[in-house]
């Protein structure tokens, strides 16, 4: 299998963990409900969520 988009990242650690962030908005998918305003987007993974599994996985 290949890497959809294989990128390497070098920097600081709040560089990377932004980087990182933006990746992973980047490559997921994003649900929607239609309102009579317009839409609502719901990301497919809660944006604290993703922050803290970054968080975390730069610490170890």
């Amino acid at each position: 299998m290949d890497a959809v988009d294989d990128v390497k990242y070098k920097g600081n650690l709040i560089y990377l963990r932004q980087s990182s962030f933006d990746f992973v908005r980047k490559h997921s998918k994003t649900a929607w409900r239609k309102t009579p305003n317009g839409r609502i987007n719901y990301p497919e993974y809660n944006d604290d969520a993703v922050l803290e599994a970054i968080t975390n996985r730069i610490n170890s």
